[in-house]
């Protein structure tokens, strides 16, 4: 299955960012059972298909306004819209 959306939900912003040619690098870090005792594992994807990071938006972050994303799977297309309500 191929991803070419990866949709962002605690950031608060409402934004598309467009990832091209290139390379991802992404990590975990878990604390172990000991005091001190880490794990990492970590990940490279090159990229060869046009992929898109997208912030969802929020709702209360500036009071009386709320953005949110709309998203197509049958076009791909993505789009945001801001509405305005009273606090």
């Amino acid at each position: 299955m191929l991803i070419l959306f990866l949709f962002c939900g605690r950031s608060g912003l409402a934004f598309k960012y467009q990832l091209e040619n290139g390379s991802v690098n992404s990590g975990v870090t878990k604390l172990g059972a000991e005091v001190g005792a880490l794990e990492t594992t970590s990940s490279t994807q090159t990229l060869t298909t046009l992929r898109q990071v997208i912030g969802v938006g929020n709702v209360g972050s500036l009071p009386g306004n709320a953005t949110y994303t709309l998203y197509n799977p049958g076009t791909n297309e993505v789009s945001f819209r801001t509405l305005t309500y009273s606090p």
